[in-house]
């Protein structure tokens, strides 16, 4: 599969990417290795909630670890892992509400908690909780986005589930009831994916709602090619596609399909 320790990297090309404003209209494409960056326009977004207190390195990057993971639940969707921006990570604190990353895992057993997901060395490693955990995730990650990562308990992956379950589990994490559990206060109008192997599969199929500002796709698993209504749901939103050339499970030309596809949709 796409290797989990390039997960850090895949993240900080997102958050570098995000504090890039790009002009109106402009249809830049930039390339890399199996993936497509698209039309990406996003002023940086700084955090308005604290989590728990993290520890400052002599570099002056804020590390931090399970402390400011919490565990929230939605009775009637998923429980999930949550993370909130440090208000000291920024002199622009306390302005806005920081953008949300919701965060797909991809297939396993899944027979524990949410809390698995925190596991350096668990099924899920190599994703934003664990390294989170690990004080390995990037600080552009750390500094300025909420994270959101629900658990498909009892489920192999999200795939197997009502696609309609994950938007509202993402419609109560940024409501009044889903900040009174301990989700985050985030911009709504600012939600990211992040999914990998299944759950980069389902996160193509969940941007072509038009609910989210766009998506980091690692592994992808479809093998076929997305409809023409897909696509032309997708023009516009910047995706980045990423996939390791010696994946065991998902062959890397799912990948290369999806980028082509979205290159043409795209006029590149």
């Amino acid at each position: 599969m796409c290797s989990v320790a390039s997960m850090p990297l895949l993240l900080m090309m997102l958050m570098a990417s995000s504090r890039t404003t790009i002009d109106e209209g402009r249809r830049d494409l930039l390339v890399s290795a199996s993936g497509v960056i698209l039309p990406f326009a996003l002023d940086p977004l700084q955090p308005s909630v604290a989590s728990s207190a993290a520890a400052s390195t002599a570099d002056g990057a804020i590390r931090t670890s399970t402390l400011d993971l919490k565990l929230v639940a939605d009775p009637a969707t998923y429980s999930a892992l949550v993370y909130a921006p440090h208000p000291s990570s920024s002199s622009n604190a306390n302005t806005k509400p920081p953008p949300l990353l919701v965060v797909l895992h991809g297939a396993a057993e899944n027979a524990g908690t949410a809390w698995d997901l925190a596991d350096i060395s668990g099924e899920h490693m190599g994703l934003p909780p664990s390294l989170i955990a690990s004080n390995a995730a990037p600080s552009t990650l750390t500094q300025n986005f909420a994270v959101v990562t629900p658990y498909s308990a009892g489920k192999r992956s999200f795939y197997e589930e009502p696609r309609s379950k994950l938007l509202q589990f993402i419609k109560w994490v940024c409501s009044d009831d889903g900040r009174a559990a301990g989700c985050p206060l985030v911009d709504p109008s600012r939600i990211f994916l992040l999914g990998f192997s299944d759950g980069a599969t389902l996160g193509v199929e969940l941007l072509t709602t038009g609910r989210f500002r766009g998506g980091v796709i690692a592994a992808y698993g479809f093998t076929g090619t997305l409809p023409a209504l897909a696509l032309e749901r997708l023009k516009g939103v910047p995706i980045w596609v990423f996939h390791s050339a010696d994946d065991a499970i998902f062959p890397v030309s799912c990948s290369d399909r999806l980028v082509d596809s979205l290159r043409k949709v795209n006029d590149g």
